[in-house]
């Protein structure tokens, strides 16, 4: 396993350690299985073919109704839960999560998608204002990590 996806499934670990996330899976835009946590390998594969798909569609769907960003997250939802799917560059982040505050998870998912790519988090000051109460602690612990001091 390369030092990369060892980051990746460190990541996601780190997420499906939540108790609101059932599991984490990170996807290339082909649907090929970056790391998964809390998913069995056969899961992972069917949810990450799934999650690719569902983000094409709904990128091109928007492109032509004519928006010039496409689609950068998908949700599929029950009473029992929800798959979140966010999609930016070539990578594609899934949640299965219980039914959870959507605007927090948004944040999480925002700045894991912006670790897996190496870049900083975005949402800074705002992911701990939009993930006050139930998900404080996966985003500190989030940004400990992708600052390197991590624990």
């Amino acid at each position: 396993m390369s030092e990369d996806s060892r980051t990746v499934q460190e990541l996601l670990v780190g997420l499906a350690e939540q108790d609101e996330i059932l599991g984490a899976i990170a996807v290339s835009a082909e649907g090929l299985v970056m790391g998964s946590a809390g998913v069995e390998e056969d899961d992972a594969d069917m949810l990450g073919a799934l999650g690719a798909s569902l983000v094409g569609v709904a990128e091109r769907t928007m492109r032509r109704l004519g928006s010039s960003t496409g689609a950068r997250s998908v949700s599929v939802g029950t009473g029992e839960g929800t798959v979140q799917i966010w999609a930016r560059d070539d990578v594609a982040l899934i949640l299965l999560t219980e039914p959870a505050a959507a605007t927090a998870m948004a944040a999480v998912a925002e700045d894991t998608l912006s670790s897996i790519l190496g870049e900083p988090p975005r949402n800074g000051p705002a992911n701990d204002r939009l993930a006050r109460g139930m998900f404080a602690s996966a985003c500190a612990r989030l940004d400990r990590r992708v600052r390197g001091d991590g624990r």
